[in-house]
């Protein structure tokens, strides 16, 4: 499938789809360590594939930084340094793999650097349609009957409304290829955290702000919005980490 932005997703497509997917999860996850060689015969024979369905995953790997394939060496998992890790396919393998708080915190620096701005640039530029969408997500995020996974995705679509609205095509780009991360780091906050912190009041204010078409108001609501959010995910890593070890 190709995302709005033209990035082909593999995940799902049939056999080819399902190497991709297990494979890349299992890079990424850590069950394949850099250096291991893998074995496309036996990986084709038990997951009753053919070869060429698995030399053609491989190579959708290798396109990924994941893998590489040498002469006399075969093919081997690469080292971390090489991945592309802004692909959408491996940002969402790191959240699969549920161990990684380094993801999480690395999605709070970049989130710090770039939401305050975006959500000053929305305020300038955006159109009576943008405020229209903005105001129906966070009703949606507002309203009591919903689940957590809806809850969930009412607040990511906020957040990509807000870049949408700066008419900037790259930061609407980036704000969509972090979704997959932002979606677990919202799963995790409704799972270890008690009640909403002031999550909606602090979203009205940053939409005040782009209501009021008031970029500095704005800027600093989200601002406060993502101290905040910071401040869950120390919550979340320090409760994951006491969880493991109990």
């Amino acid at each position: 499938m190709d995302d709005r932005h033209g990035t082909t997703r593999y995940s799902g497509r049939g056999l080819h789809g399902r190497i991709v997917e297990s494979l890349g999860v299992r890079v990424v996850r850590g069950d394949l360590a850099p250096g291991a060689i893998i074995d496309l015969n036996r990986l084709a024979d038990v997951e009753n594939v053919s070869r060429t369905v698995v030399r053609e995953a491989v190579k959708v790997l290798i396109g990924k930084g994941l893998l590489d394939a040498r002469p006399k060496r075969g093919t081997f998992v690469r080292d971390r340094a090489t991945w592309n890790l802004l692909d959408p396919d491996v940002m969402r393998w790191r959240s699969v793999g549920g161990r990684d708080g380094r993801l999480l915190q690395d999605l709070d620096e970049v989130r710090r650097t770039l939401e305050p701005v975006t959500a000053r640039l929305a305020a300038a530029r955006r159109s009576p349609w943008h405020l229209v969408e903005l105001e129906g997500a966070y009703a949606a995020m507002a309203a009591s009957n919903l689940t957590d996974q809806e809850r969930v995705e009412a607040d990511v679509r906020f957040h990509r409304l807000i870049a949408t609205a700066t008419g900037n095509e790259l930061l609407e780009t980036l704000s969509a290829t972090l979704e997959p991360v932002q979606r677990k780091r919202d799963v995790l906050a409704f799972e270890h955290l008690a009640g909403d912190s002031g999550f909606l009041d602090m979203h009205n204010d940053v939409l005040d702000g782009i209501r009021g078409g008031d970029p500095d108001a704005a800027e600093a609501a989200m601002r406060a919005l993502l101290d905040a959010a910071s401040q869950d995910i120390e919550t979340i890593i320090r409760r994951r980490t006491e969880e493991a070890g109990k």
